[in-house]
């Protein structure tokens, strides 16, 4: 009897591990409602910023401007610590002006006042 108790209370465990009181599953993915929200719009342009950071002199013709954020989602990576947004960004090339879409997987370290950390930048189009 003693050992069913201990095993639904770990599976008990495992579960709250699993679920963020209040928010959702960890590596579950959600839709990010208000895509206007003063944070989001900061992820994408410090994405975008990042990104003609690591350009070089060769390439400094494909630098972009950051236009707007058409889509994204973001889900839970840890125990109240950070989460993944992954962004759909529309920018301008700064060199012909030509305009792309283009994806960014940024992670928030939410433990750091929203310190984040680009991780894929790439168009989606050609």
């Amino acid at each position: 009897m003693a050992s069913k108790s201990c095993l639904v209370l770990l599976a008990l465990l495992a579960l709250s591990l699993l679920v963020l009181p209040g928010q959702g599953y960890l590596n579950q993915w959600y839709p990010v409602k208000n895509l206007n929200d003063p944070h989001v719009q900061s992820f994408a342009k410090s994405a975008v910023e990042e990104y003609n950071a690591g350009l070089n002199k060769t390439t400094q013709y494909n630098s972009l401007d950051y236009l707007k954020t058409v889509k994204g989602k973001y889900k839970y990576v840890e125990l109240d610590a950070g989460k993944d947004f992954l962004l759909n960004i529309v920018a301008k090339k700064r060199g012909d002006g030509s305009m792309g879409n283009y994806q960014a997987l940024i992670y928030v370290d939410t433990f750091f006042a929203n310190s984040t950390t680009l991780i894929r930048f790439k168009r989606l189009d050609n």
